[in-house]
């Protein structure tokens, strides 16, 4: 028997989303500390927020993608992997 914790509502960003990552291949994801593995399998990646082949790094860390990211915390509206993220800290 475990005992079950209640999950902590995310409200406000994560401040994980302000430390972009840069693959192998030149994508930039908001967050590096986690994959669902979905990203493998439909080709979608909520985290994803550029690539390096079309914009520079400055845009994209600055860019519209990664300000909806962050105003879906606001909504309540997180990405499918943020959800069960145990590595949420607010902002």
């Amino acid at each position: 028997m475990r005992a079950r914790f209640p999950q902590r509502l995310k409200r406000r960003p994560c401040v994980l989303t302000f430390t972009p990552l840069v693959t192998w291949d030149g994508k930039v994801r908001s967050c590096g500390c986690k994959f669902s593995g979905d990203e493998l399998r439909t080709g979608v990646d909520d985290l994803l927020i550029g690539d390096l082949s079309e914009s520079s790094l400055r845009d994209i860390v600055f860019g519209d993608a990664v300000k909806r990211l962050r105003r879906r915390f606001i909504e309540g509206d997180l990405p499918k992997v943020c959800r069960a993220c145990t590595h949420y800290v607010p902002c």
